[in-house]
Order: C-alpha cells, then structure tokens, then sequence
C-alpha cells in the first residue's frame, strides 16, 4: 500500500491564522469565524480523537472570544465555543515527532481531498482525508482556570 503524501504547505490564512475554509458546513458560524479564519491565539486547547466506529478523525478545539454580534444560540454568559471537525473517508493518519513549536493547519490537498497538521510540544500529527466536517459546536464559558497550562 503506498502512503499519500502529506506536504507541509504554508499558502492559505495570513500568519497567526487556521483556515476553516475546507471545513463543509462552517456557514452555521459564518458570525463567530468572519472570513473563516480563527486566530490561532484564541485556541484554547486542541484534542485528535479516532473515532473506530465512524471511520473518522475528530479535530476539538476549545476557543475563546465573543463574536461582535453574538448568533441567536449563543447563550449571553459564554465567552468562547467548543467545536469538533471530523475527518472523513479515505483516513489517513501519520504521528511524528519533530521537536517543532506549536502550529495548526487545515488545507485542501492536491488529490481534492483536505489534510491537517497539528504540532504541539514536540509532536505532529499529519491528517489526510477525503473530506472535513463540522461535527458539533456549542458556546463555553471558560473560566480563570483555563489560562494555566
């Protein structure tokens, strides 16, 4: 079985920004994220779960920030969201160790498919797949505890 290539590409968002551009379904928070892109300072926290059942891998990301008009179902106490991405059909997944900072990248591949790449602490973890999904979201309120790493 031959492996896909997974390129660390740099084009997309400017620098200090996720492009949530080949995500399917992100219209639903068009208002939180303007142009699709989320400032990669406003990440929180960030989990890679397999997801045996469905094929899948699921992105979760912890974000912080109020949007300037608050959609209808944001709840007025909240001041950042949980969301969950799902990466789905033809998964192919790859763990490295590399001993780069921190980075997080969605783009499309060559093969029209979307491909990840998520580094912390050492470690990177390189996603490909046919398509990426919003699999869920929901407004968080996130306390003082949540600055101390």
């Amino acid at each position: 079985m031959t492996r896909p290539k997974i390129e660390d590409e740099r084009a997309g968002p400017p620098p200090g920004g996720v492009d949530l551009s080949t995500v399917r379904g992100m219209e639903e928070l068009d208002g939180v994220f303007p142009g699709k892109s989320l400032d990669r300072s406003r990440i929180l926290d960030t989990t890679v779960e397999l997801d045996y059942r469905s094929g899948a891998v699921v992105l979760r990301l912890s974000v912080l920030g109020v949007p300037e008009t608050r959609p209808p179902w944001w709840e007025e106490h909240c001041n950042g969201l949980s969301m969950s991405l799902s990466y789905q059909g033809d998964v192919w997944i790859r763990a490295e160790s590399d001993g780069t900072g921190d980075d997080l990248a969605l783009r499309s591949s060559a093969d029209g498919g979307v491909a990840m790449v998520l580094a912390s602490r050492g470690s990177r973890i390189r996603v490909r797949a046919s398509a990426c999904v919003l699999r869920g979201f929901e407004p968080m309120l996130y306390g003082s505890s949540c600055y101390a790493y």
